[in-house]
């Protein structure tokens, strides 16, 4: 894959007139020279903003130049806090579209059975405790103590990467999120949902655009699989026909209320008295055959995977600023950043697994993610000046690939539910 073409398309796009047009607040942001330009400001978001804003400022402007006083003051934190003011947060999902455009295009990515692998997937994020926050965002119930935004993920858990974000107030529903996310989605995909997106609109959708789902379900959703269920049948195909308020919702968003054919499947899970049950629009059973499908929705468990890495690894509810245009900067950029680490993975994987096959070794490896992210964290300005960013790329893969993991497989924790309130405290001066 040219890695050379990733980073060549995003330092053009953030030095070009027309971009910076697009994705400015106002016609006069971004008219004169700055040191915080529009490129700089990006340059500094994707970097992982995680401490003190004003050392994170003096480290960067010190890298940007090559310089090793990390000491030096460019720029206070409330110019950076009065520029980003100039900057939408929409930037983020356009860079993300042209990298996710050049991966699929260039790469040999994993697909299923031919088809690109996504899943839909929701969250919910604590927010400071800010007045215009709980404006726009929210809370997730009456007795919340802090705000909230329900965040909704497409992803691709072949190959780890977000295909797109959304950031919305916790009163709009998971369900509006997926068709949001659609029209990210192409002819011929494959989207996995969770048991409580289901509805014969999004279905409907879905069969229009020329995409396929595989969705959980309760058994008693739909009654055309009630019977299914009480048999413990294998599986089963079925016709399933909107009810009157789907006919309502299918007449509004202009789709067909035509009945769907569909197909069930019926899992049997070790742990559980209650299988787990799939609906589908793979209805072919001998090129999608019933044994496959367990192994097919556990992908899922990748892009919750994602979520913990955001949180956790990358602090991404350690925000620097309290207006929405600060927090939708800090969630896009580090989602990108993400997406950029990613490709760097996919890269150092298929280098690590040539490494291994030579070695001929018994046990399997992975690349080290925890690792990979603090390699990106301090190479990602570099990469975006273009010093040699062919050089440093291949540099960063073959780091990346010296640190490795065992793989294990058939591992099982309990899931804990715990924290009741923002996890970090702003210390620094807000926006």
């Amino acid at each position: 894959m040219s890695a050379e073409k990733i980073v060549h398309k995003i330092t053009n796009l953030i030095e070009s007139p027309a971009f910076i047009k697009q994705h400015r607040h106002s016609a006069k942001d971004f008219t004169r020279s700055r040191t915080l330009s529009f490129a700089n400001l990006i340059k500094f978001q994707l970097n992982m903003v995680r401490g003190a804003l004003q050392d994170e400022l003096n480290a960067f402007f010190a890298t940007l130049e090559d310089k090793n006083d990390h000491l030096e003051r460019r720029v206070t934190d409330s110019a950076y806090c009065q520029a980003r003011l100039k900057l939408n947060p929409s930037v983020y999902q356009a860079i993300n579209q042209h990298i996710c455009d050049i991966f699929y295009a260039e790469a040999e990515f994993n697909q299923w059975h031919g088809k690109r692998l996504l899943a839909v997937d929701g969250s919910v994020m604590d927010l400071p405790d800010h007045p215009a926050l709980w404006g726009a965002y929210g809370a997730v119930n009456s007795s919340s103590l802090h705000p909230s935004a329900r965040l909704s993920t497409l992803y691709d858990p072949l190959n780890q990467l977000t295909v797109d974000l959304q950031i919305a107030s916790c009163c709009i529903g998971e369900r509006e999120l997926a068709r949001r996310h659609l029209s990210f989605a192409q002819p011929g995909d494959l989207v996995l949902y969770d048991r409580g997106y289901p509805a014969f609109w999004l279905f409907a959708l879905h069969q229009k655009m020329g995409v396929d789902f595989c969705a959980r379900t309760p058994w008693n959703l739909y009654n055309e699989i009630r019977d299914l269920f009480h048999r413990r049948e294998k599986e089963g195909e079925f016709t399933l026909t909107p009810s009157a308020e789907a006919i309502q919702q299918c007449q509004e968003l202009g789709l067909s209320i035509a009945p769907l054919p569909l197909r069930v499947i019926n899992i049997d899970l070790p742990d559980s008295d209650e299988p787990e049950l799939l609906i589908t629009s793979l209805t072919d059973s001998e090129t999608y055959p019933h044994e496959e499908f367990s192994a097919l929705y556990h992908q899922r468990w990748y892009t919750e995977e994602s979520y913990k890495t955001i949180k956790s690894r990358l602090e991404i509810e350690n925000l620097t600023g309290y207006s929405t245009r600060a927090v939708e900067q800090d969630i896009s950029a580090r989602w990108v950043t993400m997406n950029l680490n990613a490709i760097l993975i996919f890269d150092a994987e298929k280098l690590l697994q040539d490494e291994l096959k030579a070695k001929a070794l018994k046990n399997q490896y992975k690349v080290n993610r925890a690792n990979s992210l603090r390699q990106t964290k301090h190479n990602i300005v570099r990469l975006l000046q273009q010093l040699n960013p062919l050089q440093l790329w291949h540099k960063l893969i073959k780091a990346m690939a010296l640190v490795k993991e065992p793989v294990r497989t058939g591992r099982k924790y309990p899931r804990t539910f715990k924290k009741s309130g923002p996890r970090f405290a702003m210390r620094y001066k807000r926006v």
